[in-house]
């Protein structure tokens, strides 16, 4: 490949030190499995969704809490390659649709020297040879670090395809890079990837294809003895899954990385010299950082984007919350109307309410909440794939210091607000063990997109004005505040383990694939929707009833009535009454359920104050409640038990001996819950 830019753009021919061979003749029995390996930030997800698209699995290793993302690709089709492969054949001329494999997208890791969780299974997978062939991905732009475990995986004995990823961005800096000397340098091949192009994913798994054929008379070759003991002496270390740092390695085992470090940096020295040339460009990402790291300004910016972040999730959402909501309605209305026809009024009157609000009004209402959430996710993972959510995370690490938290807690609870179920799967992003359990136990602290959800409607439908945003945004402050307070507490108090360095890197700014973030915010709202079809269809059903049976009595004395008069007994003092009591029960199952739960038990009881059951919400909370009893409530709600789905995956993040962390979590969550709630109370009395 020429030494521009614009031969990187336009010429995409692929490149292999070894392109006289003959390339092996023999066919795979099954679908190959091809590993995508690669730092953090390299593009890496980018490149697995873009050869997946939606024909992705997402389930968990066996035996592990780590994430396993797979997905099948199928080469040829509409869109297939153009140009010559390494065996110098004309790529348009195969047959359309000709072979596909099996895509694994592995944990991001620096090197084959784990210190977590995820890293360590990305190692075991390539040390066992588990896999086909292996694509390592390696940003353009930082190829002296990228690079490093490109020869690590190929000392394996792996066959291995290089994808540079980044492109656009080593251009505009630029860099201008070699490829045939890339690939000779490193013995290797060596693709280009850039975003959205479809054809250079085609060519990529095209030399995959290739590289596969022709391994097939070389199946026997071992890894370099170096390889096997430096990974096989940190997968030693790293356990069942326990990060690889608490142990020192023995001085020879010192003295035998460091060489091998050593020798693999020279040669990427070498390599890089001949095949890679730069130019004085000035980047912007380090323009926009002057101002966005400034020390002061910085978070100015800071408290600008996330400000903008949260309006737009609510802002562009309550349009279409408000559209699905009309639709439940019709819906709803419809179906009643339906079946009064088809019984020919024979069916009873209880089995049409519980078909239509039990099942349908109740779900619906939970359904409303699909945009918020979509909208949610997709504007985090614009953040993130966009490279600022890592400065915000710098930004805050002296705060978060000072209260004994790592930096990179901020990703874990930041992405609680979506849901906590994956943030508390975010904490496997940390290394120390004492800092993954206190992010595990604060998650729940954090008021996710459902309860954000109920209480901005809640709010809204009781309050009016400048009155309502006042109080939405104290409840959040005082959450932020008490999330910090139990932070260093637990930091400081009780899980005293030794503070590791904030090490982040700062990848360059780039504007994501429009893909990538629909895929990213489609697969955390089919999660929510699944929840919904099961446990959210389950409980609300089954409150429905509750609040129903015994069938003609009132509300208060029926099933729902008697286990809210339970919990009133202890929480009535703060004004929480038997319909709040019984809300705050189905939130503990599924937070969505708390509206549907709450509609159900305001429209069978009857209001305070002799007002009828029914009509607005804004009518029936304003004649059923004070001000004071709708605040203290909002205040435990966002604070209590988390739900359901959140306490089983905390289960499985705390397994073993950390269980016990799990319950001194909720039992703190529940007594800052009541707490706060009797603040508020009292506060909101004094007010109004």
């Amino acid at each position: 490949m020429s030494q521009t830019c614009h031969d990187v753009q336009v010429r995409q021919s692929l490149h292999d030190p070894h392109s006289g061979s003959s390339p092996g003749s023999r066919i795979e029995p099954r679908i190959p499995l091809v590993a995508l390996v690669g730092n953090p930030n390299v593009g890496k997800s980018t490149l697995f969704n873009g050869l997946t698209g939606a024909h992705q699995q997402v389930g968990n290793w066996p035996g592990k809490t780590v994430t396993r993302r797979s997905g099948l690709f199928q080469l040829g089709g509409k869109g297939a390659p153009t140009g010559r492969g390494m065996d110098g054949t004309d790529l348009a001329k195969r047959s359309p649709v000709s072979w596909q494999c099996e895509v694994l997208d592995l944990p991001g890791t620096y090197s084959l020297e784990p210190l977590s969780p995820e890293e360590a299974v990305t190692c075991q997978v390539l040390a066992d040879r588990e896999v086909d062939a292996a694509i390592v991905v390696a940003d353009a732009t930082h190829l002296e670090r990228t690079l490093y475990l490109a020869l690590q995986v190929s000392e394996l004995k792996l066959p291995v395809v290089l994808a540079l990823t980044m492109i656009d961005l080593a251009c505009s800096q630029g860099i201008s890079i070699d490829v045939a000397k890339l690939a000779t340098g490193l013995g290797m091949p060596v693709c280009l990837v850039e975003q959205g192009d479809r054809r250079s994913l085609e060519r990529l798994m095209e030399t995959v294809r290739q590289v596969l054929e022709r391994a097939d008379s070389a199946r026997g070759g071992r890894a370099s003895p170096q390889a096997e003991s430096v990974v096989g002496r940190a997968l030693d270390q790293a356990g069942a899954g326990a990060p690889a740092v608490a142990a020192p390695l023995p001085q020879e085992g010192v003295e035998e990385t460091l060489a091998a470090a050593s020798h693999r940096y020279a040669t990427l020295q070498r390599v890089l010299a001949a095949a890679v040339r730069r130019r004085n460009a000035t980047q912007v990402s380090d323009q926009i950082d002057r101002w966005a790291l400034h020390p002061w300004l910085g978070y100015f910016i800071l408290v600008v984007v996330m400000g903008t972040f949260f309006w737009l999730t609510f802002a562009a959402s309550a349009p279409l919350i408000d559209a699905l909501d009309q639709m439940v309605r019709l819906l709803t209305e419809s179906t009643r109307r339906w079946l009064a026809d088809v019984g020919g009024g024979r069916l009873p009157a209880p089995a049409i309410g519980f078909i239509t609000d039990g099942v349908l009004g109740g779900v619906g209402t939970v359904l409303s909440f699909l945009p918020l959430m979509a909208i949610f996710f997709f504007l985090f993972a614009f953040l993130q794939d966009s490279g600022y959510l890592a400065r915000a995370a710098f930004l805050l690490d002296r705060f978060l210091h000072r209260l004994g938290l790592h930096g990179r807690v901020f990703f874990v609870l930041l992405s609680g607000y979506g849901c906590n179920v994956p943030g508390v799967m975010a904490a496997r992003i940390l290394d120390n063990p004492d800092d993954r359990r206190a992010a595990i136990l604060l998650e729940p602290l954090v008021p996710c997109a459902a309860r954000l959800g109920v209480m901005t409607f809640l709010v809204g439908a009781f309050f009016r004005g400048w009155q309502a945003t006042a109080i939405l945004g104290s409840l959040l402050v005082m959450d932020v505040g008490l999330v910090a307070l139990a932070g260093l507490g637990l930091r400081r108090y009780v899980l005293r383990g030794q503070m590791t360095p904030f090490l982040l890197e700062l990848p360059d700014y780039h504007w994501p694939s429009l893909r990538t973030l629909v895929i990213a915010a489609w697969q955390e709202v089919r999660q929510f929707v699944q929840k919904a079809a099961t446990v959210i269809l389950v409980a609300t059903a089954l409150f429905w009833l509750a609040s129903h049976l015994p069938w003609g009595v009132p509300g208060d004395r029926t099933i729902a009535g008697w286990i809210g008069h339970f919990f009133a007994l202890g929480l009535g003092w703060i004004g929480i009454d038997w319909r709040l009591g019984t809300a705050l029960v189905a939130g503990a199952l599924a937070k969505e359920t708390t509206l549907s739960t709450l509609a159900i038990l305001l429209g069978t009881g009857s209001a305070a104050g002799g007002a009828p059951a029914g009509g607005s919400w804004t009518a029936v909370l304003q004649a059923t409640y004070h001000p004071a009893q709708l605040v203290a409530f909002l205040t435990v709600f966002m604070l209590y038990f988390p739900c359901l789905a959140t306490f089983r995956v905390m289960q499985t993040e705390l397994p073993g001996v950390d269980r016990r962390w799990l319950w001194v979590g909720v039992t703190t969550s529940l007594g800052l819950a009541i707490g706060a709630g009797a603040v508020a109370y009292g506060i909101g009395r004094w007010i109004w």
